[in-house]
């Protein structure tokens, strides 16, 4: 453990599950986090800055003067990878402390031709980079040329202290998550309803989520298809214990489009995750097979005849599951994050 040496994370905002990374941290480290938006956590486990100076924004681009005044004194800058903020960007140049850019990189395209030697200029400057994937790492590797030995994966996951593959009998095709129109969820309606009616009576949707306008547009959308005793809606679910029983009876999770941390809480209680190959997916797309998941074309059509192959093939299914579960157990453990970190620090430190 190096208590003494003290580091500085700077991120836009503190989402609630980026909480426990950053308190494990804290553990090892003398940890202390600078945002920009949002809500402080309540009782974080690790000191906390609110950047207390205005935020100029023009165009796709942010100053935050007053940022170097903040990092004096820190040993480590861990600082989120977004050339849009350039305050931040500039860090590397302006302190003497170690720094080291953590983020998607170059995200899953080969990048803006204009950022990509931005990026790959910024690469030369910092100490070690931190990405979410080894397939993020790799991208940004080949994209830049950059040195390989100065580039670790922190591989993006969450604190599940519950993880179990279920046995329990499975009722319902699960989305638990923020309700978003990115999502698409009217497509698993459709398909849903597009199932033969035999199949419709021995399952159900079940649709776990907040964000009352698109919850709305997608009751009416029940009504139209004649689904209404199929589908129900539950408000949002955060603790542990209660994600852990709407998974425990799922088929599957269903997110037609733009899967996240949900393939993380999927896999962690051996549920299979359907979703369409080609989508704005984050990088938890990367955890996603044939062997552990559904992934279709994108089609509706296509989507109707996974969930009636779900319904009819259970040894299928329970295969998924459990490789969904040992994918989990194998690569997505919340130490293998801490680990990711502490092995770019003890780099840039040496």
């Amino acid at each position: 453990m190096h208590p003494s040496i003290k580091i500085l994370i700077i991120q836009n905002k503190i989402p609630q599950y980026r909480v426990p990374v950053f308190k494990e941290l804290n553990r090892i480290y003398d940890i202390t986090v600078v945002y920009f938006q949002g809500d402080a956590p309540q009782s974080p486990g690790f000191d906390i800055i609110k950047y207390p100076g205005r935020i100029y924004k023009l165009n796709r681009f942010f100053l935050t003067p007053g940022l170097v005044k903040i990092a004096a004194g820190f040993d480590v800058l861990i600082i989120m990878f977004d050339i849009s903020w350039i305050n931040l960007m500039l860090l590397p140049f302006q302190v003497g402390a170690k720094t080291i850019f953590w983020g998607h990189g170059i995200g899953r395209s080969s990048g803006n031709k204009f950022a990509t030697p931005i990026r790959k200029y910024l690469a030369q400057k910092c100490n070690a980079l931190l990405f979410y994937t080894d397939n993020a790492k790799a991208l940004f590797i080949d994209s830049t040329n950059s040195n390989r030995e100065k580039c670790f994966t922190a591989i993006n996951t969450l604190l599940i202290s519950n993880a179990a593959i279920s046995q329990e009998k499975k009722e319902y095709f699960l989305y638990l998550g923020r309700l978003q129109g990115r999502k698409q969820l009217d497509d698993l309606l459709i398909a849903y309803s597009m199932l033969p009616k035999d199949l419709q009576r021995i399952s159900r949707v079940l649709i776990v989520g907040n964000g009352m306008d698109i919850k709305k547009k997608l009751s009416e959308l029940t009504l139209e298809l004649h689904i209404c005793p199929y589908v129900q809606f539950l408000e949002g679910a955060y603790d542990e214990s209660s994600i852990q029983m709407y998974f425990s009876k799922a088929y599957a999770y269903v997110s037609p489009r733009d899967v996240g941390l949900g393939v993380v809480h999927s896999f962690s209680y051996g549920t299979p995750v359907v979703t369409s190959r080609i989508a704005n997916h984050g990088p938890e797309i990367d955890y996603c097979s044939d062997e552990n998941s559904y992934l279709y074309d994108g089609s509706i059509n296509t989507l109707t005849n996974v969930l009636q192959s779900i319904l009819l093939n259970s040894e299928e299914r329970n295969t998924k599951a459990q490789a969904a579960f040992n994918y989990y157990d194998n690569n997505l453990q919340f130490k293998y994050m801490i680990d990711g970190f502490v092995r770019s620090i003890k780099y840039s430190i040496v």
